[in-house]
C-alpha cells in the first residue's frame, strides 16, 4: 500500500495568505524573510483540504514546533517503522 502524498497549496492561495498575514509568522509574529524563503505554509487541520481557510504561514521554527507536536501523537513504533523504510529507500538510492 502506497501512502498518499498531500499536495501543496496553490500559488494564489500562498500569495494571499502571505498578504493577509502581513508577511509575519502567524504564531510568533516574527517578520518573514521573503528573499531567503524563511517560511513555510502549514495545513491548520491535518487533513487534505487545500483551501484558503486551512492555510497558515509560519516561520521555519514555528513550523518545526508544530510538526514535532503532531509527531508526538503518532505511536513511536509507527514512527520508527516509517523512518526505517524511508532510510532504506534513501540508502538504496545513493548505492546505485
Amino acid at each position: 500500500m502506497t501512502k498518499k502524498k498531500r499536495r501543496a497549496f496553490g500559488r494564489e492561495i500562498r500569495k494571499e495568505e502571505l498578504r493577509k498575514a502581513k508577511y509575519r509568522c502567524r504564531d510568533c509574529k516574527k517578520r518573514l524573510d521573503i528573499k531567503n524563503k524563511s517560511y513555510q505554509f502549514n495545513h491548520k487541520r491535518n487533513n487534505w483540504d487545500n483551501s484558503q481557510k486551512n492555510c497558515e504561514v509560519l516561520c521555519l521554527n514555528c513550523h518545526w514546533k508544530k510538526t514535532r507536536k503532531q509527531l508526538k501523537k503518532i505511536p513511536h513504533s509507527k514512527r520508527v517503522k516509517a523512518g526505517k523504510k524511508a532510510w532504506k529507500r534513501h540508502r538504496n538510492s545513493w548505492k546505485k
